[in-house]
């Protein structure tokens, strides 16, 4: 586990008409969410082997999110960290971050 880092939805799909697999990852931090990816060839050897090769990664292009919440705790070196005592304090920040994030996202996304 990682600090202020959340992991999304994992998929996988295979496709046995081409032999390929896809394997996809969601990832959220602090004011941003992306995707990677990777994709694979395989070849069955035997009942119980394949041969796999990775053809390519994708990293998707970052999602800055006007949403920032603050959360109740983190798990920082194997410890629980609590921030609900400084949550109130955090609160305005957090929403005059989102207003900027919000005016940022409009601009690069005109």
């Amino acid at each position: 586990k990682l600090p202020f880092v959340t992991i999304g939805d994992i998929t996988q799909r295979v496709d046995t008409a081409f032999n390929t697999v896809e394997n996809k990852a969601q990832i959220s931090v602090p004011l941003s969410r992306t995707a990677v990816s990777t994709t694979a060839s395989f070849e069955v050897r035997s009942p119980k082997r394949l041969q796999v090769r990775f053809e390519k990664g994708v990293i998707q292009t970052p999602q800055l999110l006007a949403d920032i919440e603050v959360p109740e705790s983190v798990y920082v070196l194997g410890q629980t960290v609590d921030l609900s005592p400084v949550r109130g304090l955090l609160q305005p920040v957090s929403q005059v971050a989102s207003g900027i994030i919000g005016q940022v996202s409009s601009w690069v996304w005109m």
